[in-house]
């Protein structure tokens, strides 16, 4: 089995053998794991005493290659037409996202406040994260049913496995319909979903998780509260003057 696009569709190739899918799958997964390691989160210079009026950046900022990511449709807090997007792909069984979703992302939402509109998609890595696709699949059931950001928190405290029967249970705790959750994890449409934002992630460079878009620009790898918010604050800076820092 094999994801491709045709036509702007995505197309599941039968004709490819479930070994070639795996070593595709595990071999992105030993890239990802490489690049996280080699690329450790760059840490900037906070203690300028006005970033509006120095311009000041960091060197990831500069450098970071910007791609036109589609966030429309997808889980997401905030107004979408802040001046600031973030969209992070996640594997629900990643510890680093499970500590930014724990640790960082409840505080930088709440500084950040109505400026930033934060997106979620899918990039789970089965090699890593057994059941990793089934978890993303239930998901999208949870936000089929306006319960994703619950549900997605109970996921990211899992310890046990992505089971089927733990999804379940996990979509009862929450308080989904769990028949309506049922029905819904047998729906091919959300499996596609699923598809979709892999074949995007792969397109915008992702090789691991987390991996965040800040109006575009990529940046792989967990990354502190004080680094996130000084590229909100740059972000924001290009917003309001019209400048952009993008050298690519």
């Amino acid at each position: 089995m094999s994801l491709r696009r045709e036509s702007g569709r995505v197309v599941v190739d039968m004709k490819t053998s479930h070994l070639q899918a795996v070593a595709i799958v595990i071999a992105g997964a030993v890239v990802g794991v490489i690049l996280f390691v080699a690329f450790k989160p760059y840490t900037p210079d906070l203690s300028l005493s006005s970033i509006s009026e120095s311009r000041a950046d960091s060197a990831s900022w500069h450098e970071a290659r910007r791609f036109d990511v589609e966030a429309s449709g997808r889980p997401h807090i905030g107004m979408r037409d802040a001046a600031v997007s973030i969209v992070e792909f996640t594997d629900y069984g990643c510890p680093y996202c499970r500590r930014h979703a724990t640790e960082v992302l409840p505080a930088l939402l709440d500084s950040v406040g109505t400026a930033v509109d934060y997106t979620i998609r899918h990039f789970p890595i089965p090699a890593l994260t057994p059941n990793a696709i089934s978890a993303a699949i239930a998901a999208e059931c949870a936000f089929e049913q306006d319960l994703f950001w619950q549900y997605k928190a109970a996921l990211q405290q899992e310890t046990v496995g992505f089971q089927s029967e733990r999804l379940r249970e996990h979509a009862a705790a929450v308080g989904l319909d769990v028949e309506m959750f049922d029905d819904c994890i047998n729906d091919e449409s959300k499996r596609s979903i699923v598809e979709s934002d892999i074949l995007d992630a792969w397109e915008y460079g992702v090789t691991g998780t987390p991996t965040f878009f800040i109006n575009g620009k990529r940046f792989q790898g967990a990354r502190p509260l004080e680094e996130l918010m000084a590229y909100v604050r740059l972000a924001l800076l290009e917003a309001d003057s019209g400048f952009s820092a993008n050298t690519n």
